[in-house]
């Protein structure tokens, strides 16, 4: 989320957004070359997040065929057996909330994009601004 929040604020910062309540702070019209160059981060973030997500998917199998394989080959013993499913369902766990994040990062994504490619830039602004203290501003 921290790659996510950074270029979406500068992008804000820049038209003075952010900011609006402050004195003194000049808000500029969004032009087509701002929502073009957020396009540009936003799509390059999107590789990066599809690629993230398809690693941790085949973690996710990998370990679940490892976990599998270690119950069916292991004697019986409930210790090592408790162990190996312990782990297995917290490894599991783990990475299912990520692939949760994940999840939300790329709907985050997919909705600005569609929003800077089909609205006028400067509504695409306010629903980026809209976007940012709703799902990307720290609490």
């Amino acid at each position: 989320m921290k790659r996510l929040r950074t270029p979406v604020r500068e992008y804000l910062d820049k038209l003075g957004l952010d900011r609006t309540m402050e004195f003194g702070v000049e808000v500029r019209q969004a032009g087509e070359a701002d929502s073009k160059a957020l396009r540009g981060v936003l799509n390059a973030e999107r590789k990066h997040i599809n690629i993230l997500f398809y690693l941790l998917m085949v973690l996710l199998v990998v370990l679940f065929g490892a976990g599998l394989y270690l119950v069916m080959t292991t004697p019986y013993e409930p210790l090592i057996l408790w162990l190996i499913f312990g782990t297995e369902f917290a490894a599991l766990l783990g990475i299912l909330a990520m692939l949760r994040r994940i999840w939300y990062e790329k709907f985050i994504i997919a909705t600005a994009l569609a929003v800077l490619e089909d609205l006028p830039p400067e509504d695409a602004a306010q629903f980026i601004l809209l976007l940012h203290s709703k799902f990307l501003r720290k609490r």
